[in-house]
């Protein structure tokens, strides 16, 4: 198989598409992967990381609101895509794969006027721009979330595979994860953070519970601050004369996220549409607080997604979040039958094995005969 991946703009794109072309390695020795970039886009590093070869698309993303800057974007774009359609001659792809955000456009409409197979994976409960304004124009829309199905036209020919991940979360052990990050018998886990980058409110919300929450001393807690945030976290916490609680830990950042979310008895985070699959695969109990200045409101409608299902609670952000958080914190710790519960919804939200489900579509739809 010779497939031409587009992802990039964020690690939410990436990371998808890392782990189709890792899956499509694994089974098929001989395939042939290339992965399109932005000039100076952080998806390069990300994905010769990985081990796969890139090449360089002059593309960026839209600036929100009215900008004229805009003007020169869509005129990279513009260009973009006759720089695409070069680079597809010269592979020759079987198949092209876009996983959302701004870089999948020019490539996708480049395979398009090609007559290539294509195929876009769209992550998220609520579509992206580009999911929406070429999904009509692909063979498959694959999707992360079932219910997105509804914000295609009848023409769209979508198909729900959930979203793959990264390999460690297929091979992760609960039990082996908590003997090693010191979790005995007994004990509770309550993982917390906002993302690669963190997020303030995360910050503020899961210090104070930590300090002011009086949580139970069998509950033991992981939390990242974000690399960006983390010395400013802890010189307000010196200054406060707050020192870290037996059982308790403030880092920059979680890695390996799949040991550590394995682990968990519950989670606190943001509802990145990477997150809630993370969550999902693993069937973790969690409280999800969207970040409200996201684009199309995608976390919110992610997590409404899921506690729609049972498979989460969701609070926004405000005055009172606190109040709440501890209170539903409480009561999934200190009740294992409503936690059990949510983990089970969680669990069943998606398929178990996207990756597989993709690559026998990518494989049906080479041989002309898709079908999931």
């Amino acid at each position: 198989m010779r497939i031409f991946f587009a992802a990039g703009g964020t690690a939410g794109h990436v990371n998808p598409a890392l782990a189709i072309a890792q899956y499509i390695q694994a089974q098929d020795k001989t395939s042939s992967i290339l992965f399109a970039a932005a000039e100076g886009g952080m998806e390069t590093a990300l994905v010769e990381a990985a081990g796969f070869e890139t090449v360089p698309l002059r593309v960026r993303g839209l600036r929100h609101g009215f900008s004229l800057k805009n003007v020169g974007v869509l005129f990279d774009a513009w260009r973009a895509v006759g720089h695409a359609e070069y680079l597809l001659r010269c592979f020759e792809p079987d198949i092209v794969l876009g996983t959302g955000g701004y870089l999948s456009y020019p490539v996708l409409q480049a395979a398009r006027r090609l007559r290539m197979k294509r195929v876009l994976h769209e992550s998220n409960a609520i579509p992206g721009l580009v999911a929406k304004v070429l999904g009509p124009h692909m063979d498959s829309v694959l999707l992360g979330f079932k219910s997105a199905k509804e914000c295609f036209s009848k023409k769209t020919k979508c198909y729900f595979t959930g979203t793959p991940l990264r390999e460690d979360f297929a091979r992760v052990n609960r039990q082996k994860a908590r003997e090693e990050l010191g979790i005995k018998d007994g004990e509770l886990l309550l993982l917390s953070f906002g993302g690669s980058l963190g997020a303030d409110e995360i910050n503020r919300l899961a210090l104070k519970l930590m300090y002011d929450g009086g949580l139970p001393p069998y509950v033991r807690v992981i939390h990242a601050t974000g690399r960006r945030n983390y010395d400013r976290v802890m010189l307000a916490m010196s200054e406060h004369g707050l020192e870290p609680l037996a059982g308790c830990r403030v880092l920059p950042y979680i890695d390996p996220m799949s040991q550590a979310m394995a682990a968990a008895d519950l989670v606190i985070s943001r509802a990145g549409a990477l997150t809630v699959s993370e969550l999902a695969r693993l069937g973790r109990a969690s409280i999800l607080i969207p970040f409200p200045g996201a684009t199309r409101d995608h976390p919110t409608k992610n997590a409404a997604a899921l506690a729609a299902l049972g498979g989460c609670s969701m609070l926004q952000e405000g005055p009172l979040a606190y109040d709440t958080l501890r209170e539903e914190v409480f009561r999934l710790l200190l009740h294992p039958t409503e936690r059990h519960r949510m983990e089970s919804a969680a669990l069943g939200s998606a398929p178990k094995n996207p990756e597989e489900l993709i690559y026998t579509h990518l494989q049906s739809l080479i041989s002309n005969s898709a079908k999931i």
